[in-house]
């Protein structure tokens, strides 16, 4: 499911690409041509919305008699520290791809002085890796477990980011571009069973989802804005950059915080 991501990145690389090329840019009307056409999907999407049919588990708590749990329970029976760790981890994991895919096409250009449209191919290479990491990420992530593949993944990006901040060289930078998709945006590959699991004691859990995941984007919210403010220059540009890599080690900390919950039966 989540393969959907960087498959609609590519296409919005290419059509990107292809104005750029017809209107001689982005200025003028360029801009406008690409939000236009960025609608479509959306208007593609009602009638799937439309036809789709609700959960069958939804549907059958519905039409139960049983009672409901209470939305006080999230903060029972061990769901309040699994929630804190899973909204925790989140964060972090939001602070960085935000921060870092905001912001990678900007930084390739004012701080590695590459070209806009040639920065598009380094963009692409970052896809095609968040492609691939996804399809890693779960065929290893029921073998070893969830702590020690988000933790790989965590450290693959890492690295990635900090090479991105410390080379120029551009086939150095093509490869680091594609180990930053794989570690940054293949770890959402595991966020929809590790929040589940981390609230496992109650039926509410598509709220403790919800709570867990969404409030996390406030890191996402928050790294576009830091890296932003601190992008005066091209040294603050690599500094706002960074402060990514914290988020890295932040967030591999909260992991080991973490159960380990493969295996875990949820009802």
């Amino acid at each position: 499911m989540q393969m959907g991501l960087p498959i609609g990145s590519m296409l919005a690389i290419g059509v990107t690409a292809l104005i750029t090329n017809l209107m001689g840019g982005l200025n003028g009307n360029g801009w406008r041509v690409i939000y236009g056409l960025g609608c479509l999907p959306a208007l593609l999407l009602l009638p799937v919305a439309w036809t789709t049919p609700e959960s069958p588990v939804w549907l059958a708590r519905t039409t139960s008699t049983a009672k409901r749990t209470a939305v006080a329970d999230l903060f029972r029976g061990g769901n309040a520290r699994g929630l804190l760790l899973a909204l925790s981890f989140i964060f972090f994991a939001q602070y960085i791809y935000w921060g870092v895919i905001t912001w990678t096409p900007t930084f390739l250009v004012s701080v590695k002085h590459l070209a806009f449209i040639r920065g598009l191919s380094f963009v692409l290479s970052q896809q095609i890796g968040s492609l691939l990491g996804f399809l890693v990420f779960a065929s290893l992530v029921d073998r070893l477990g969830r702590r020690p593949t988000f933790i790989a993944y965590l450290v693959i990006g890492a690295i990635s980011v900090a090479v991105l901040l410390q080379q120029s060289d551009p086939e150095v930078l093509l490869a680091t571009m594609f180990f930053t998709g794989f570690g940054i945006t293949g770890i959402f590959a595991g966020m929809g069973p590790f929040t589940a699991e981390m609230v496992a004691n109650t039926s509410a859990r598509g709220l403790a989802m919800g709570i867990a995941y969404n409030g996390g984007r406030i890191g996402g919210l928050i790294a576009p804005v830091l890296i932003g403010a601190l992008a005066t220059s091209e040294s603050g540009f690599v500094a706002g950059m960074a402060t990514t890599v914290a988020a890295f080690v932040l967030a591999i900390g909260v992991i080991l915080l973490c159960p380990e919950t493969l295996g875990t039966e949820i009802s």
